[in-house]
């Protein structure tokens, strides 16, 4: 039915419900009702407690502050559109004055060097096209061609920077103004966060 202030409304067989909401992205508020389903068909019942206190997984995603400025770190299977796209829309509807770095590069890129782009003409970059977004910043071996994508989005190329090094990413994205950073990465690329958040450390806290 509906979902908000940390709270998942649904409809049930014996009726409406309310349930801790463990995450309000779309999709995980798809994964927590279709849990909520199995458990109910399965005669299984108290389990709203233990709703109450699962967390998502910070490989996944996490928020943390860098020199006072909040960091919102979201990760997605690369070539995956459906993923991709529920992040870049959840991000533009996400409050506030936003800068973004995506690095959804395939970690095979380092491996065989990819150079299949193809899922980013099925992928909601449309949805970067929002007022809200402030900076964008591309990072990794298909950068130029994300940012290709990009300008046939719609999004003001005024806003997009672009580099090949995901660990150079930090240095060149612009912070003026915003309210908080979001990084988009590809799951399997934690080394390049890694990097991305120790050059977000240097720039801002002056930290190695």
């Amino acid at each position: 039915l509906g979902w908000g202030d940390k709270v998942l409304r649904l409809a049930t067989p014996s009726g409406e419900r309310a349930y801790p909401l463990i995450h309000d992205s779309r999709i995980n508020v798809a994964n927590e009702t279709g849990a909520i389903a199995v458990l109910s068909e399965f005669g299984v019942s108290g389990f709203d407690a233990a709703l109450g206190k699962v967390k998502v997984t910070t490989a996944r995603y996490d928020e943390y502050r860098i020199g006072g400025l909040p960091v919102v770190e979201i990760a997605a299977k690369s070539a995956n559109p459906v993923a991709v796209s529920a992040v870049f829309r959840q991000v533009a509807a996400m409050p506030g004055r936003k800068a973004v770095i995506v690095a959804y590069d395939d970690v095979g890129e380092f491996d065989v060097g990819s150079e299949n782009t193809s899922w980013y003409y099925d992928t909601d970059f449309e949805a970067l096209n929002d007022p809200s977004l402030t900076s964008i910043l591309f990072a990794g071996p298909r950068h130029l061609d994300a940012v290709a994508r990009a300008h046939i989005a719609g999004v003001n190329p005024a806003l997009i920077r672009s580099t090949a090094v995901e660990g150079e990413a930090a240095a060149i994205v612009d912070l003026s103004g915003v309210d908080q950073l979001l990084l988009l990465r590809d799951v399997y690329l934690q080394n390049s966060a890694a990097a991305i958040r120790a050059g977000l450390r240097r720039r801002l806290e002056g930290k190695a």
